[in-house]
């Protein structure tokens, strides 16, 4: 049994090892130098191949044999398959930025089925020569995240995942699942189970009477998808069931799952986000996307303070000035003797939150650290970037505000001399 050991999880977190345990038994005119592994993503082989050194070996069972061990780790390939690019993830559902933003998006760029493919090479005693042996081993398939866990955290995302039509699929963030917004707000929620076909939508009243409700087909079934259901952004959606009339001036809180759909029948198969309506002030706010921890979009509008700053630095250089010799104005005005060079500037947003919980505080805290974080300025989601900073998550008073600075990730384009 060549392969001994693979992950004990069919669905796993690019940013923890991901292991395999091989073994051959040779014998030992004929040692073992490597186990040749080609990776495959999504049926596709990633080459080249990696060699992996024997990690030990024992003497066989069998006389005169051979049993040699190799530890082989793909978690780095993975990561590089999957991190993020410079281009707006997936994740980010939005109007100005796809076309598609009313239907639930696949996020490809997110997600990749992985297995491994192993051949041996050994040392041909007649020869000398480095020979490949005619075996192939197949290890299973593994659905592979671009999601962290911590140390104190599940090393495989099946809490997440859930089973086919039992209502146990969680979205693929920390958030609390009750949140206010604006109707102009964008927000997406992420799911990872390929089981669920549909999405509902249920509209509520001040009092808390439902008002109206439809049902959605989500489409495709890659294991992680997304929709944006900001209510402006779910007035674009195409119903299967219920035809809400959107927008409607009455709707105070809105509700969204996601489930399996038939024709004609819903079944939930999520948890709920329960999302409150609530009167918006631009001047003060900037609403904030990010790739979080579990490989999914999060938000949060900074309401407190918003100042826009811009940031400049340049250098300066000195010339003579111009003299017309012999003239009766032999000197230009002007003329410039010192000027400025290398102009440059930045932009940046300096925001505060309103008073925080330790909870809000340590699920806000992922944004600190995440490498993909937008802006959302007139319905554009625009990169940014978080400076860096030292902040408390954790008070025992249980009451945190969070300052920070993020700066628009391009420079202003400024005119050379």
């Amino acid at each position: 049994m060549p392969i001994l050991l693979e992950p004990a999880f069919a669905e796993l977190p690019a940013y923890r090892p991901i292991k395999f345990l091989l073994s051959f038994t040779s014998t030992l005119a004929a040692p073992f130098e490597n186990a040749v592994v080609t990776i495959y993503k999504d049926t596709v082989a990633i080459g080249p191949a990696i060699r992996f050194k024997s990690s030990s070996n024992s003497p066989g069972l069998a006389p005169a044999t051979q049993d040699y061990f190799f530890e082989v780790d793909i978690q780095k390939y993975c990561q590089d398959l999957l991190a993020p690019t410079a281009t707006l993830p997936t994740i980010f559902v939005n109007a100005a930025t796809n076309p598609a933003s009313n239907v639930v998006i696949e996020n490809k760029d997110f997600h990749g089925l992985f297995r491994i493919e192993i051949t041996y090479e050994f040392i041909d005693s007649a020869t000398g020569l480095l020979t490949g042996f005619p075996l192939v081993d197949v290890s299973n398939d593994f659905d592979v995240y671009t999601a962290s866990r911590t140390q104190f955290e599940q090393m495989d995302l099946e809490d997440y995942i859930g089973t086919l039509l039992a209502v146990d699929t969680k979205f693929l963030t920390k958030s609390s699942r009750e949140v206010d917004v604006c109707q102009t707000d964008n927000f997406m929620l992420s799911f990872i189970n390929p089981n669920i076909s549909g999405f509902e939508a249920r509209f509520f009243d001040s009092a808390g009477l439902l008002l109206d409700f439809g049902v959605g087909i989500s489409g495709a079934t890659t294991s992680e998808r997304t929709l944006n259901v900001g209510l402006d952004e779910l007035a674009k959606c195409t119903w299967v069931l219920g035809f809400p009339v959107l927008p409607n001036p009455l709707i105070a809180s809105y509700e969204v799952s996601f489930g399996y759909y038939s024709p004609g029948v819903y079944l939930r198969q999520t948890e709920i986000f329960t999302f409150n309506l609530i009167k918006c002030c631009p001047l003060r706010e900037l609403r904030l996307h990010w790739l979080n921890l579990l490989g999914g979009a999060d938000s949060y509008t900074f309401s407190s303070t918003k100042d826009l700053i811009i940031t400049t630095t340049a250098e300066q250089g000195e010339k003579a000035l111009s003299w017309a010799i012999g003239s009766t104005t032999p000197n230009n005005k002007s003329d410039v003797g010192a000027m400025k060079l290398k102009s440059e500037a930045k932009k940046s947003f300096e925001l505060n939150t309103k008073i925080l919980t330790n909870t809000e505080a340590s699920w806000l805290s992922e944004l600190l650290v995440s490498p993909k974080v937008y802006a959302e300025l007139d319905n554009t989601l625009i990169p940014v970037i978080v400076q860096p900073t030292v902040q408390s998550i954790s008070r025992h008073t249980g009451k945190i505000r969070m300052p920070i600075t993020v700066t628009l990730a391009n420079d202003l384009i400024i005119q050379r001399i």
